[in-house]
């Protein structure tokens, strides 16, 4: 199978079961904000969240075999892996409170929509003010996160692991099968 199949198939099966990564998806054309780097931004969010996956997996001072993995498909020397894992970390417990909130208020509208609107027939409200500010906290998380990846690993490196990352990942816009 080639690589770039096998990340994006890994991906897409770890997208599915993260419900906050598809909230992701079904807010990108919703806010309003560069969509020239959304791409980009959200093919980060998973690349750090299965960073740090694949740290939290283990306590073993050897590598597992995912994390060599990961390091081998971005072409990352051990020092410069540590540090996207380490700026992953971070990242992952940050983005965890703007994920619970956005539960919440889904679990929240849900609850509303089932109570008032499947009864009367009423159609799906729409998607809360308050998840597109969160997807904007979340944005300007994934830039602040890659501007200081940026400053530990140096911008050409950022910028090749962007371009290797672009090709293992395909981000489709909701709504179509169409990858950007």
């Amino acid at each position: 199978m080639d690589i770039a199949l096998h990340i994006v198939a890994k991906f897409q099966r770890r997208a599915q079961s993260l419900a906050v990564v598809g909230l992701l998806g079904a807010l990108l054309p919703l806010v309003a904000a560069e969509p020239s780097d959304r791409p980009t931004l959200f093919a980060f969010d998973l690349f750090f969240r299965q960073v740090s996956q694949s740290q939290s997996a283990t306590t073993q001072a050897a590598p597992t075999s995912n994390q060599l993995y990961l390091q081998s498909a971005y072409d990352l020397s051990g020092a410069a892996f540590a540090q996207v894992a380490e700026t992953a970390a971070t990242y992952t417990s940050a983005v965890a409170a703007i994920d619970a909130k956005a539960t919440a208020i889904i679990s929240a509208a849900k609850a509303k929509y089932r109570v008032r609107g499947a009864a009367t027939g009423q159609s799906v409200p729409p998607v809360p003010s308050e998840l597109q500010d969160l997807q904007q906290q979340k944005e300007n998380l994934i830039r602040s996160t890659l501007g200081s990846l940026t400053s530990s690993l140096g911008p050409a490196q950022v910028s090749y692991l962007t371009s290797v990352l672009m090709q293992h990942i395909s981000v489709q816009p909701a709504g179509t099968g169409t990858p950007q």
